[in-house]
């Protein structure tokens, strides 16, 4: 008898940075036999005037582009995002779970989401009015040009819990400028509130985080209005690079149950 298909993992990174911060979770996955799929965000880095790079425009580019031509090739879908990678993730009223879709004879849909170090502002909030005001100390707007955002020190910040001082030096030389407007602007149809995903949303807690600290990350969860399975991982906001191992195993865990 053939074995079971596995859902794939849409990995879908933070701000700052690129897909390539998978390199290290990405093995994991992939050896416990998920296909992987990787998105990119718009509002990293973009070429053009970043005052067009809203969290809604961030939201539909990571749907349209990523999500729905998994799910209507018939993929299953676990969404494992990351910071405002999992912010702006949208499609809750598209009916995408996996339950809603069987429910039509449609074959794929979103088996579950894991989502890590991020925050949950409500649809027609966005992030910066969730965490209020001042900006952290840590953010460095209009840097390099006007309209953008970078963190400064970024190592310390993001990578501070990575014990290869290497690879620390390349993480903080790799640190791109963010369009601050997607920090700015109103989230759109977030997927993590679909009531559908009720029992199928996991938060792992980042215990050494310094951009979402940890004591701050259970209030940030509860404010979503929604149930967590909260599971704590040790490391800093980036985690699946220096504790690669743990997330993947805790991500994996999780898609067993759901399964």
């Amino acid at each position: 008898m053939a074995s079971k298909e596995l859902p794939t993992i849409l990995l879908i990174p933070g701000a700052f940075t690129t897909p390539a911060c998978y390199d290290w979770l990405a093995p994991y996955l992939e050896k416990a036999g998920y296909p992987i799929s990787r998105a990119t965000l718009l509002s990293t880095n973009p070429p053009d005037d970043p005052s067009t790079y809203t969290a809604e425009r961030e939201g539909l580019n990571l749907l349209d582009k990523y999500l729905l031509p998994l799910i209507e090739s018939g993929k299953d879908v676990v969404v494992f995002a990351h910071s405002f990678g999992a912010t702006s993730c949208s499609g809750a009223s598209k009916h995408l779970s996996k339950k809603s879709r069987e429910s039509k004879g449609l074959k794929g849909g979103v088996l579950g989401l894991v989502y890590i170090a991020t925050c949950f502002p409500q649809e027609g909030t966005s992030q910066f009015a969730l965490l209020g005001s001042p900006m952290p100390p840590f953010c460095k707007p209009d840097f390099p040009q006007p309209g953008f955002l970078v963190f400064d020190p970024a190592i310390d910040t993001l990578y501070h819990d990575v014990s290869d001082a290497s690879l620390q030096k390349t993480l903080g030389e790799g640190h791109l400028p963010q369009a601050i407007a997607c920090f700015e602007t109103p989230i759109k149809d977030p997927l993590w509130s679909d009531p559908e995903l009720d029992g199928r949303r996991v938060y792992l807690l980042t215990k050494e985080d310094k951009v979402f600290p940890p004591e701050a990350q259970p209030v940030l969860v509860k404010g979503s209005g929604v149930e967590w399975d909260v599971k704590e991982i040790e490391g800093g906001h980036c985690a699946f690079i220096q504790e690669a191992e743990a997330v993947a195993k805790a991500t994996i865990e999780s898609i067993e149950k759901w399964l």
